[in-house]
């Protein structure tokens, strides 16, 4: 099977008629009326202008769209078109505010000898977090500790720090400075990187052990004070972290929203036609990268932006499960994601979606974890989930009287010169589809002033000849299309700003059978243009 990012099948068919009303004006180097002499003569030129033969396949690689095709072994056409919405991270979700400890301990340090005196303190400090929270372990990506140490102590020594929690390689953080007493008290600062390192918890408050530890060469004769004081602050700033273990809380999400853009519909005229899709589904694809169950609930689908009526049709009903649990990746899995899919396939409101000829399919999605109380979770800083949604409309079924129309800027230059046109366009289709069309040329206040083909619409291209067995094309047909403007006529249009290409289409035998599309049906076209001028010499 293969993907081709691009599409534009039916608004080919508009391009081509606007090439048959604008091909004069694109030739216009040919036709230089300054570089004339002035005496007058009326002669007539014949150019051919265009001679393309496309094929599905080129006419897709001719445009760049976002889009889809999806092309089976057999060469058979399926649009589709994707929307996707994603959750926040867990890196959003884990909020780690600034940690901020501090403590002073007073000690009686009456010692009657001078002796290598060692005081250790041990301490547990609560890693603050979402009251719910909880950590197992926390792998820290990026942070910092800023530590701040004052002593009273009027002795000479060494100052050591040991986080117990952190380690790196199994290895404890430790942090060591002399204490160095100079008369006044000691100060002791430092910044120390934590990026890399692992914090484990053994609890579920959240405990942070430290021990801290004062080895000193402890003088009688400089002790002058019954007790000693020793005050500490400690901040851990900006930490991320790139692995959690632990419980992350029940987290709701907030409401998340997306269209699916049907572009096939776009330039759809408001209740013109019809086009029946024999076997539309949309695909919803659930993906969870969390360690943790997901709830997904679907508060709105619809087909929205209809140009029939009721122009808004609600899917919801069809949803085969709704909410959703999606099932987390195993710990084997971290860093993959779990997926689930349902699909909502030729329901009723499906069809009856596609016939109003929908530009979008608009939803609504809510979420939470750890619904069921689930306990143990896990994530990397980057998880997240994904809900993506895909309206496949295989290139199967009927078009009755579906019409288009697109508006373009146009330029008529120097008409006046002009005595009579005459276009020529020999089509070769490929495609089961005829096609009745017109061309409107108006002005800047969009006054209709006249058209390309002065009888009405025109059937210019018959459709192609299918096997009913197989409903595939057998063979193209031709088709010869004139169009006659006379000096009159292009008065007329001499203050032309914009034309209308208007288009009507129906599938073989006026829509009265189911037709496929392959990539290799064709069209091939010919233009060509007689003019007749009245010159000066």
């Amino acid at each position: 099977m293969k993907c081709i990012k691009k599409h534009r099948y039916v608004n080919l068919l508009l391009a081509l008629f606007v090439i048959i009303s604008i091909s004069y004006s694109c030739r216009k180097d040919l036709l230089d009326f300054d570089n004339m002499a002035s005496d007058a003569i009326t002669p007539n030129w014949s150019i051919p202008l265009i001679h393309s033969k496309m094929d599905l396949s080129k006419i897709l690689a001719d445009y760049d769209h976002q889009d889809l095709i999806v092309e089976d072994k057999t060469k058979f056409l399926t649009l589709m078109y994707e929307g996707n919405v994603f959750s926040k991270t867990a890196e959003e979700l884990i909020n780690i505010p600034t940690q901020s400890y501090s403590e002073t301990l007073t000690q009686n340090t009456n010692v009657l000898f001078d002796t290598e005196l060692e005081v250790v303190y041990n301490y547990e400090f609560p890693m603050n977090s979402d009251a719910e929270q909880h950590f197992d372990s926390l792998y820290i990506k990026s942070g910092h500790i800023n530590l701040y140490i004052e002593s009273d102590y009027q002795h000479n020594g060494e100052m050591s720090i040991t986080v117990k929690s952190l380690t790196k390689n199994g290895v404890p953080l430790v942090f060591s400075s002399q204490h160095t007493y100079t008369g006044s008290k000691v100060i002791i600062s430092k910044d120390i990187d934590i990026s890399g390192y692992k914090a484990t918890f053994d609890n579920k408050q959240n405990k942070v052990k430290v021990e801290a530890k004062l080895k000193l060469d402890y003088k009688v004769a400089n002790q002058t004070k019954a007790t000693n004081q020793i005050s500490a602050t400690c901040n851990w700033n900006n930490i991320k972290f790139s692995k959690f273990y632990g419980y992350l809380g029940n987290v709701t999400f907030p409401v998340l929203k997306d269209d699916v853009v049907l572009k096939i519909f776009r330039n759809a005229m408001m209740d013109m036609g019809d086009i029946y899709i024999v076997n539309p589904r949309i695909d919803i694809i659930y993906k969870n990268s969390f360690g943790i169950p997901v709830r997904i609930n679907f508060d709105k689908i619809e087909a929205t932006g209809g140009k029939k009526a009721p122009y808004a049709v609600n899917l919801l009903s069809d949803l085969p499960v709704n909410p959703m649990n999606i099932i987390a990746p195993n710990y084997s899995q971290i860093g993959q994601y779990a997926s689930d899919t349902i699909s909502i396939v030729k329901t009723n409101a499906l069809m009856q979606a596609i016939s109003i000829n929908p530009y979008y399919l608009s939803y609504d999605i809510s979420a939470s974890i750890n619904d069921n109380g689930t306990t143990s979770n896990f994530a990397l800083d980057t998880s997240k989930f994904a809900v993506d949604v895909a309206v496949k409309l295989p290139l199967y079924g009927r078009i009755h009287n579906f019409t288009l129309q697109d508006t373009l800027n146009f330029k008529f230059d120097k008409i006046e010169k002009i005595e009579a046109v005459k276009f020529k366009i020999n089509i070769e289709n490929g495609f089961p589809v005829e096609t009745f069309m017109q061309v409107y040329f108006v002005d800047e206040n969009y006054n209709l002033l006249d058209s390309i083909f002065a009888g009405g619409f025109t059937k210019a291209i018959k459709s192609a000849i299918t096997d009913p067995a197989t409903e595939r094309v057998t063979s193209s047909v031709k088709s010869v299309i004139e169009a006659n403007m006379t000096k009159d006529r292009l008065q007329n249009i001499y203050k032309v700003k914009y034309i209308f290409a208007k288009a009507v289409l129906n599938t073989e035998d006026n829509a009265t059978k189911d037709v496929k599309f392959y990539s290799d049906y064709f069209l091939d076209v010919k233009i060509g243009v007689q003019a007749q001028f009245k010159l000066e010499y």
